[in-house]
């Protein structure tokens, strides 16, 4: 059941943050945008009794704890077991390519020269396209199968950074909406990837694995992306970007399916 509750939780956090969006730029507008960082404050802080009221599930857990084991359960999810390998990358490519453009369509839109309506507008329906995704992503998964949608992913989240680049606003906007549609359903589903893989004693740790490559690649990626418009064009910069993200994620699917052959062959021979 774990790809249906992920979905769940992937499609509150869309939705909390679309409210946000129509909230925001409400007090934005009728006061200032400090108002804003303030009532955002008080949120946030909200955090803090909601994580002293978590329990604790009944599980395995690994008897000592060291951050040599931390390093040592990394260098196995990255480099030592196969499957924990190829879906750890293939997911962090994903959401490397996801986080970059949750920043790069906000140049987008100041490019396109939109007013605060039309992208808090934009933002909402984008945001809403993702929480519907997420949401039913256990019955997409039921109807198209898990490598149709991994294919997905990997086509249509590059040709999202390529769509940005090209003049008609309808077409870039259209491959957005694709793009934000695949963004819905690949978290759950690739982190369920990872957890297939998985002991219940280092999948947390494996797991934050997986957003700390998420966060090291966007510190690397955007930088370079700001470079690349900064000194050519928006456009220059969103190609160069999908060429990339074409590229490691074709690998990381090619890496998937191989992976699959080579278990269908030892599940042959175990029999």
């Amino acid at each position: 059941k774990y790809l249906k509750y992920e979905g769940r939780v992937t499609s509150l956090g869309c939705l909390a943050e679309t409210t946000a969006a129509l909230f925001g730029g409400a007090i934005a507008a009728l006061t200032s945008y400090n108002s804003v960082f303030w009532i955002q404050s008080v949120i946030a802080l909200t955090a803090i009794p909601a994580a002293c009221m978590l329990v604790e599930p009944s599980r395995g857990k690994l008897l000592h704890k060291s951050l040599n084991q931390i390093f040592e359960i990394g260098f196995f999810a990255l480099f030592k077991h196969k499957g924990l390998s190829r879906t750890t990358m293939l997911s962090s490519v994903t959401g490397i390519a996801t986080l970059t453009m949750a920043w790069t369509i906000q140049t987008y839109f100041v490019i396109q020269d939109f007013s605060e309506i039309q992208t808090t507008t934009i933002w909402v329906l984008l945001n809403l396209t993702v929480a519907l995704s997420s949401l039913f992503s256990n019955k997409l998964e039921k109807i198209f199968g898990i490598k149709p949608m991994i294919l997905m992913i990997v086509i249509l989240v590059p040709f999202g950074y390529f769509a940005l680049g090209i003049p008609s606003l309808v077409v870039s906007l259209l491959f957005a909406f694709l793009f934000y549609f695949v963004r819905g359903y690949a978290t759950p589903v690739l982190k369920e990837l990872i957890q297939n893989y998985c002991d219940t004693e280092i999948r947390a740790t494996v797991l934050s694995v997986r957003d700390l490559l998420i966060r090291l690649g966007f510190t690397i990626v955007g930088p370079i992306l700001g470079y690349l418009s900064d000194t050519y064009t928006f456009s220059f910069a969103v190609t160069a970007a999908g060429i990339l993200f074409l590229i490691t994620a074709l690998s990381g699917y090619f890496s998937y399916l191989q992976l699959l052959k080579y278990e269908k062959t030892m599940n042959g021979q175990n029999l």
